[in-house]
Parts: C-alpha cells; sequence; structure tokens
C-alpha cells in the first residue's frame, strides 16, 4: 500500500501531470485488501485453501496490473522521458512477477507434504521471493524517485547517466544472480 500510495501521488506531481484515470487506480486498492484479507484467511485456514489463495491471487493480481497500467499511462500522458522512468517500469515488472508467483509460493509453503519438504522450499524460494518484493518493488521504486526527487530537494547536481545506469543494473542484476 505504501508503495502504491505515495506512486500515484509523486509520480504524476514529479512528471507535471495528472493521474491517469484516477477512478481506476483507486480501485487497486479496495482490490488489494480484499486480495490480501482473502489471502490471510486461506492461510489460516487447517488445512491452508489453494483454491482460496488462488483467488486472493487473482484479486491482488488484477489489482497490481491496475496500478502498473495507470502508472505507466500516466508516465506516457506526461511526454517526459527522464532517466528515472526505466527503475518505475522496472519496479512495476517485479510487482508482476511477485504477484504472479503468489500462489506458487503459498502452495510451496503451505502445501508441503511433509515439515522436511516445506523447510527445503523456505530454504530454496523464500529468500529469492522476498529479494523480488523488497528489492525489485521497493528498492528499486524508491531509488528511482530518490534519483529524481532529492538532488533538487539538496541542491546536487544531477547523477551522471553512467551513474544512474550502474545503480540501475547493479540493483537489477543482483536480484536476478541473486
Amino acid at each position: 500500500f505504501f508503495i502504491m500510495g505515495f506512486a500515484y501521488q509523486a509520480v504524476p506531481r514529479f512528471k507535471h501531470t495528472a493521474l491517469w484515470r484516477p477512478r481506476l487506480a483507486f480501485s487497486s486498492l479496495p482490490l488489494m485488501i480484499v486480495g490480501i484479507v482473502l489471502q490471510t484467511v486461506a492461510h489460516l485456514l487447517s488445512p491452508p485453501s489453494l483454491p482460496l489463495e488462488i483467488f486472493a491471487s487473482v484479486i491482488q493480481l488484477i489489482a497490481v496490473i491496475v496500478f502498473s497500467v495507470v502508472m505507466v499511462q500516466t508516465i506516457r500522458v506526461a511526454r517526459k522521458p527522464e532517466t528515472y522512468d526505466r527503475f518505475l517500469y522496472a519496479a512495476l515488472a517485479w510487482f508482476l512477477i511477485a504477484a504472479i508467483a503468489n500462489p506458487i509460493i503459498f502452495k510451496l509453503f503451505e502445501l508441503a507434504a511433509t515439515r522436511e519438504q516445506r523447510l527445503l522450499n523456505l530454504a530454496t524460494f523464500n529468500i529469492p521471493y522476498r529479494d523480488v518484493q523488497l528489492l525489485g518493488l521497493a528498492v528499486v521504486m524508491i531509488l528511482g524517485i530518490s534519483l529524481r526527487f532529492l538532488p533538487h530537494a539538496y541542491g546536487f547536481r544531477e547523477p551522471s547517466r553512467g551513474w544512474t545506469t550502474f545503480l540501475f543494473w547493479g540493483l537489477n542484476g543482483s536480484i536476478l544472480l541473486g
């Protein structure tokens, strides 16, 4: 919610444009709430419910798609391409990857046949999945916004194209390579 809410507020302001289709944008927030609540219930049921998890994941995926489309269209409508835009696009891609992986992770963690299999699944898949969520979505988005905002806020010069390229590929490459 923090990333979505902040992006809905900050990106149009930084781009000197209006949020593309605000009603559609704000529909993503209740969708995400419903998806998260249903996913929580799916985890708490005994045994955990894969059908409910898949339904919750679909609702969350729709929310992420709506958010992504609104962000991409808001950036495009502004017709003001900037270096940090690629960070926003990459963060949206990581968000979509995390949303798509959500029911797979649920199945691996909650529906493992044995305790040993669950521990193996956690040891194998938890860190890469959290990297996609935290580094891919949150850090890439925050870094992109920071590259746009902080130099102006503190009176520093704009980061060079080489430096932003290094940051972009360094961070996204580290997520990919784990």
